[in-house]
């Protein structure tokens, strides 16, 4: 979904106006900017992304244990609190991923 933007009246919650994404407007008193962003796609390869961040970003909610998996190809140990990161089968899943996904050579 792309970003989208609406005026809001704050008494009834109603949409008073729908906005362009680019462009200006002064809210009225009584309403407010209501703003829909969609999520950044990141940057570089997943498979590179740092072991520790991806964990630290399952813990934190911001991705799935299964995403971190599918897509990152971190393996995590959730039985512990803050969980951790298997390291060997992180690095055979990724050397996996990386071959799945057409990469040469193993410096994923």
């Amino acid at each position: 979904m792309l970003a989208d933007h609406w005026i809001i009246d704050m008494a009834t919650g109603e949409k008073v106006e729908h906005m362009a994404n680019l462009g200006r407007y002064v809210c009225a008193e009584g309403h407010a900017w209501y703003g829909w962003r969609n999520g950044g796609g990141g940057y570089g390869e997943p498979l590179k992304r740092d072991p520790e961040k991806v964990k630290d970003d399952a813990r934190d909610g911001f991705i799935s244990v299964e995403a971190a998996r599918n897509m990152y190809g971190v393996v995590l140990d959730t039985k512990p609190e803050l969980f951790a990161v298997d390291y060997p089968a992180t690095a055979q899943l990724r050397h996996d991923l990386a071959t799945k996904r057409g990469h040469k050579g193993s410096g994923v």
